[in-house]
C-alpha cells in the first residue's frame, strides 16, 4: 500500500494507507467527506516530482461529483497530499438551513404583540 495525506476542509484530516488506484474524491470520503464550507472547485493535489519538488494540480471536484471530469485528472499517486480549501464567501444559506431544520423538527414560536410598547 501507499500513503495519501488528506487535509483542509474535510471532517477527519488524516493519512490514509491505500491499495491500488484511488482518486481524490475517494480519499476525501475516506477522510469523512467535505465540511460544509469546503470549496470543491479548487481542491489542490500536491505530488512529488522525480527530484522531490512539489507539483501542484488544482482540480474542480465539483465537476467530478457530477461526472464532468476525467478521473485521470484527479487520480492520486503514492504520497500525494489532497488539500481542500475553505470557501471564501460565507454562505447565507447556512443560517437559513439551521432555521429550516428547526422548523422541520417541529420547532414553533409565538409572537405576542402585547409584549411591545409602541410610542
Amino acid at each position: 500500500g501507499h500513503k495519501i495525506y488528506v487535509c483542509g476542509e474535510v471532517n477527519s484530516p488524516m493519512t490514509l494507507y491505500l491499495e491500488g488506484k484511488t482518486n481524490a474524491l475517494e480519499a476525501i470520503f475516506n477522510a469523512g467527506g467535505f465540511k460544509e464550507d469546503a470549496k470543491l472547485s479548487t481542491v489542490m493535489i500536491v505530488s512529488k516530482s522525480a527530484d522531490n519538488q512539489p507539483i501542484v494540480r488544482i482540480v474542480d471536484l465539483k465537476k467530478a461529483t457530477k461526472g464532468e471530469l476525467s478521473e485521470s485528472e484527479y487520480l492520486l499517486r503514492p504520497f500525494d497530499m489532497v488539500y481542500v480549501p475553505k470557501s471564501k464567501q460565507v454562505k447565507d444559506s447556512k443560517f437559513m438551513s439551521h432555521i429550516y431544520e428547526l422548523v422541520r423538527l417541529g420547532f414553533t414560536y409565538e409572537l405576542h404583540s402585547d409584549d411591545y410598547a409602541f410610542n
